[in-house]
């Protein structure tokens, strides 16, 4: 996040030349990927904690959500990096590509996350109550 000031972001866009446009989509693209792979990491490493602490019928569910929780990051960031055929018209706006468009992708990213945040809330509550 810290390169993306230094690439253009918290400036406009019509302030940027091409030059600099191209070089901040292509470390906003990383920036995606990197971020999608931090979320899955955090979300089963707090998982993998429940693991510890819960027994036998909750260790169950726990293993499901974890498994699940993996397959969508991991689902996510494939879509991330598959964004545009070829990979560098994400960020090259010469070429000719073809793109999944971001807002739908985002706007899934966004529903899966809220769609989970129920299953953490319950599971703490049961952590208070163990």
């Amino acid at each position: 996040m810290c390169l993306m000031t230094r690439y253009g972001h918290g400036r406009h866009i019509s302030t940027l030349s091409k030059q600099e446009f191209e070089t901040y989509l292509e470390v906003f693209y990383f920036d995606i990927i990197f971020y999608l792979c931090c979320l899955g990491v955090v979300k089963t490493a707090i998982l993998m904690q429940y693991l510890r602490i819960f027994t036998t019928r909750m260790r169950k569910v726990t293993v499901w959500a974890t498994v699940i929780i993996g397959m969508w990051s991991v689902a996510l960031v494939i879509i991330q990096i598959f964004t545009c055929t070829p990979i560098e018209g994400f960020w090259k706006v010469d070429i000719e590509k073809k793109c999944i468009p971001n807002l739908p992708s985002w706007y899934i990213n966004a529903a899966g996350s809220v769609q989970r945040q129920p299953l953490f809330r319950f599971s703490y509550s049961l952590i208070v109550l163990y």
